[in-house]
């Protein structure tokens, strides 16, 4: 009997779902899900209508899934269930087709009811291969651009920022050896038992080349179903695997970018929240993270629309979008049909991370939402200025990067788990005088210490402390970085004299080499702040962090982390003198830059939400306190930082019984 995948780590969008009393004691079904596995890898039996239930409704709206269901379960879940957003189509498979169909009239997604096996996985398989393109979701990132600080879109600059970054890193690192080799071989892994797709694997081992990376894009396959998930909903370590693929996509975008302006569509069905968002966004900004397809056919796109179905909560939404290539970018776009397998459809392919800027929404009289963009060069929007700012420390320009840079990247977008993994895969491929090691030891360092594992992170800081004095570098900044690293190490074990000494090591290096690095002594002065404060010694800390705060507003871009982390002490030191309202004011503005520069679920984004969340309990407003708790122990969760979930849930508890 064929191994069927049942795990719920799907890495495509689509799952499948089959209710059924006797899916387990039916050889015919387990035969009919190795066959359906052709069209939709991830097949989940299900007995119980509850779990089943359960499973659909805490799917992610950003998923989609397909039900196969028995007549008798039918009449009891679809009812409940068709509406939900993530639920894409219903097939009943049943002995008593008529009387099935009386029901499954009244419900848009029942596709059919069908007594033969045969005829409803070819009905399936039909349907998918339309399926998959029409209900592909996107996820789209809408920000504002200059102006106030205070009035930018909440949460959603940063992550546009860092997820841009991923892509720059990813599209210079250096190829690795057996990269392809790497891929190939989680993909048979996820696809064990699915003959049809480990078919297509072997073809993409013995054929694929960077030439033809369109064509295996737009093939109906894993690449295309994987890719643009991972993409989607970020998925770092498989957009990492498919690196060599999204790079060989930009080259040969780049290399066809279209030469003269365009006009084209793209079709697609969106829930009541996504188009509210969108109407309320005119004139703002919109990003994809994801490649964007569109087509220069309009009656292929309205006839894309007009096909799928929209139950009350979606809307028929046509994008029309012009772009102008004339400005430079890297975010090319490019005509792919005589690149693609189905050149017919006349498709403009959009790079990863393309920005448009929304002109006009209105609602045709055949009810279907027409959304007016235009396609944007980097410089139309002040996220530039803190990319670039942010991409010199990962090498600029286009300088190859390396899984140093990749590492930095996922450590400044708060997953350090993941960061630390990354090093450590690089720790073991670099031979014991590889002259990146400093480098590593010391970035192992920072995100040990970002894991509170203190003592591990000091072990590896001073291994990368005595390879750079071994090599008496004529440039002392990187000795004077490990010093305060090693300074902060024992700031936070409380260990204040040692961290002073640390700190004051690394000022009389800079000072004896006249070397003017600001944004290097604004670090010294904040750190020592935070000793003051823990001191009590109030005013010179806040004397300090005003120094700091200062310092960086001269060398670094206005919506910079560490600006907002400067805020962000500012804030609580007036806290601490029951300087409330010069506290919050403070404090929001910690979290509006933060908001800007880091992504929404950022360790620092929760921080800042429990330092406003604090000064609001300090004021005897709990109702607010609450609030703000709410909103850090959800990040929490979603990063999984167990102990913190547990302190922030402890003070929630407490807070609600002071509202009692």
């Amino acid at each position: 009997m064929a191994t069927i995948n049942t795990d719920d780590n799907n890495l495509e969008t689509f799952s499948l779902l089959w209710l059924d009393a006797a899916i387990h004691t039916s050889t015919e079904n387990q035969e009919a899900q190795k066959q359906l596995r052709a069209c939709i890898n991830h097949v989940i039996p299900f007995e119980d209508p509850n779990l089943c239930q359960r499973h659909i409704q805490t799917t992610s709206s950003q998923d989609r899934l397909v039900l196969i269901v028995s007549g008798r379960l039918g009449r009891e879940v679809v009812p409940v269930i068709h509406q939900i957003r993530q639920l894409s189509s219903v097939y009943v498979y049943c002995m008593d087709q008529e009387g099935n169909k009386k029901w499954a009239k009244d419900f848009k997604k029942v596709k059919a009811v069908a007594v033969n096996l045969n005829d409803l996985i070819f009905q399936i398989k039909a349907d998918q291969k339309k399926r998959v393109k029409e209900e592909d979701p996107i996820v789209i990132n809408i920000f504002t651009a200059g102006g106030n600080l205070d009035q930018s879109t909440t949460g959603v600059n940063g992550g546009v920022v860092h997820s841009l970054l991923l892509i720059d890193v990813l599209l210079r690192m250096k190829p690795m050896k057996g990269e392809k080799r790497e891929l190939i071989e989680f993909c048979r892994k996820i696809y064990k038992g699915n003959e049809t797709q480990l078919a297509i694997i072997d073809e993409f081992e013995a054929e694929y080349s960077p030439k033809s990376a369109l064509w295996w894009y737009t093939r109906e396959s894993f690449i295309y179903k994987i890719l643009n998930r991972a993409l989607r909903v970020q998925n770092i370590d498989v957009i990492f695997l498919f690196r060599f693929v999204i790079r060989d996509i930009y080259n040969k975008l780049e290399r066809h970018q279209c030469q003269s302006s365009i006009h084209v569509y793209r079709g697609q069905v969106l829930s009541n929240d996504e188009l509210k968002n969108l109407r309320s966004s005119i004139g703002s900004f919109l990003s994809i993270n994801s490649f964007f397809s569109t087509t220069t056919k309009h009656q292929q796109a309205m006839q894309f629309i007009l096909d799928s179905d929209v139950t009350n909560d979606l809307y028929r939404v046509l994008f029309v979008i012009d772009a102008d290539p004339s400005a430079s970018t890297t975010k090319p776009f490019a005509d792919i049909s005589s690149h693609s397998e189905f050149g017919h459809e006349s498709e403009v392919l959009f790079m990863i991370g393309s920005i448009f800027r929304i002109k006009s929404i209105r609602q045709t009289d055949d009810q279907i939402w027409k959304i007016h963009m235009i396609w944007c060069d980097e410089n139309e929007h002040d996220l530039i200025s803190l990319f670039n700012y942010m991409k010199e420390s990962y090498g600029g320009g286009d300088n190859e990067t390396d899984l140093l840079e990749f590492g930095k990247v996922l450590r400044r977008m708060g997953k350090f788990d993941l960061a630390e993994k990354f090093y450590r895969r690089l720790l073991i491929e670099l031979s014991s005088n590889d002259p990146l090691l400093s480098r590593l030891y010391y970035s192992l360092g920072l995100v040990l210490k970002d894991q509170k594992k203190l003592d591990s992170s000091l072990e590896y800081l001073h291994k990368s402390l005595e390879l750079e004095v071994r090599r008496r570098p004529q440039i002392n900044t990187t000795l004077v970085q490990r010093y305060n690293a090693i300074g902060n190490i024992h700031r936070v074990k409380k260990e204040h004299d040692r961290a002073l000494l640390w700190y004051s090591k690394g000022i009389a290096l800079l000072e004896k080499n006249n070397e003017h690095d600001d944004e290097m002594m604004a670090h010294f002065y904040h750190n020592t702040a935070l000793i003051y404060d823990d001191q009590e010694k109030y005013e010179q800390a806040l004397k300090l962090n005003h120094k700091a705060l200062t310092t960086r507003k001269k060398c670094l871009p206005r919506n910079h982390s560490d600006i907002g982390l400067s805020y962000n002490n500012i804030g609580n030191i007036h806290r601490h003198m029951s300087n409330y309202d010069c506290a919050l004011e403070h404090l929001h503005q910690s979290l509006s830059i933060r908001q800007q520069s880091l992504p929404p679920d950022h360790p620092h984004i929760a921080q800042s939400y429990q330092n406003i969340g604090a000064v609001y309990e300090d004021m005897g407003d709990f109702a607010q306190a609450l609030e703000y708790f709410e909103k850090a122990v959800a990040i929490s969760r979603k990063l999984g930082n167990n102990n913190d979930v547990v302190r922030i849930e402890n003070i929630i508890r407490e807070i609600r019984q002071k509202l009692k």
